[in-house]
């Protein structure tokens, strides 16, 4: 059996934060789809 391929990337701001005024400063709606 292979074992699968995961990969990550992440980042957050000097003070922790993810976005930008409470929302995030993209909106990828492929990526969107697997939280909604």
């Amino acid at each position: 059996m292979n074992k699968p391929i995961i990969s990550a990337i992440a980042a957050i701001g000097k003070n922790r934060e993810l976005g930008r005024k409470g929302k995030l400063i993209w909106r990828i709606p492929e990526d969107m789809k697997h939280f909604i």
